[in-house]
């Protein structure tokens, strides 16, 4: 049955997501190792599905249950995409009983023909920024900027976008992704974004382009994360695909909400980590929230001028401020700021 509604019928004819399978497995006084649920033609044959193996062998008549991820994929790093394990179209489930390395297959007329029909998509994975603060009420912010000055870590933030495509023959040869507010909204409330024309489909967020990187950049500069102080969701600080264009010069898939116009001065109602694709080996991480707003400094002279003025120490400490109305990812502690200043 169809996730997450078990012991529901599936239709045959249009299947997707995760399926239930359940089997009566009758050993007869046979000693029985495993079952295994069978899809053919999968993209590489006949393909192990779902597996239950037993400790000790069952006895008698067992009712069994099993799930198949008929939506599954796994990363190609050496591509950019999302190998499909099964694309889209008319399927045969079949079961076995495994007993040592003899195989016993159920009877053709117990088979099941079902019809895959899967939803293209993207699955997405992220690196979040190597500098992170906690603010007053202990939530973590990252950003700052890309390459600090003072010994900070990065800010950048890095993603890919993996095209996971089922319906046989399509692929994606262009994709345009924004990250959270970094590059605004147009009129209709669909977000700015920059657009990549080759695999891999990666791309950084920040104050500005890493050095020697190959990925397409998305600005930030200046941006305050998505979240406001008190945590309202106004849209997330999350990548996400905006367009995309097939080879058939087709609209691709994308991962964002329609415009949402009850919002208010931000109407943009996506993107959600739910619109990616997920599989054992890809999970779409969590939203973060960002600061790549630089802090705003005051600084004033404390000592008087003096016959020692060539030369002579001055200490700014205190009245040196430093914030940004954010929780100052870009910041160091100030006991770790240098407010000491020699004149010359």
């Amino acid at each position: 049955s169809a996730n997450p509604q078990l012991d529901q019928s599936v239709d045959v004819t249009n299947t997707k997501d995760q399926i239930q399978v359940v089997l009566n497995l009758q050993t007869n006084g046979q000693k029985v190792d495993s079952v295994v649920v069978y899809v053919d033609p999968a993209n590489d044959g006949r393909r192990a599905a779902a597996r239950q193996t037993f400790s000790q062998a069952p006895s008698g008549d067992t009712e069994i249950r099993l799930y198949i991820l008929t939506d599954d994929f796994t990363p190609n790093a050496g591509t950019g995409v999302g190998d499909v394990h099964f694309s889209n179209g008319l399927k045969q489930i079949s079961a076995s009983v495994w007993s040592g390395t003899t195989e016993i297959q159920n009877a053709s007329a117990a088979r099941q023909n079902i019809n895959f029909n899967n939803i293209d998509g993207f699955a997405l994975t992220m690196t979040k920024p190597a500098n992170t603060a906690l603010d007053g009420s202990n939530r973590s912010w990252w950003g700052g900027p890309t390459v600090s000055d003072i010994g900070q870590q990065t800010g950048v933030t890095s993603f890919q976008a993996w095209p996971v495509i089922y319906t046989p023959g399509r692929s994606i040869i262009q994709l345009t992704a924004g990250f959270g507010r970094c590059l605004g909204h147009g009129g209709n409330g669909i977000p700015n974004g920059v657009t990549k024309t080759a695999l891999p489909f990666t791309f950084t967020a920040g104050t500005a382009a890493p050095a020697g990187s190959t990925a397409q950049h998305i600005a930030c500069s200046g941006v305050v994360g998505a979240y406001d102080l008190s945590d309202n969701w106004r849209f997330e600080d999350y990548p996400y695909v905006i367009a995309s264009l097939d080879n058939s010069q087709n609209p691709g898939p994308r991962t964002i909400y329609a415009y949402n116009p009850s919002l208010g001065t931000d109407p943009f109602a996506g993107p959600r980590p739910s619109l990616y694709r997920n599989s054992p080996q890809v999970q779409a991480p969590t939203a973060l929230r960002v600061d790549y707003q630089a802090p705003v400094l005051t600084l004033a002279v404390t000592q008087s001028n003096g016959e020692r003025w060539v030369n002579d120490a001055y200490a700014f400490s205190s009245n040196y401020t430093a914030g940004d109305g954010a929780p100052s990812v870009g910041l160091f502690p100030t006991a770790s700021r240098n407010t000491i200043f020699r004149a010359a």
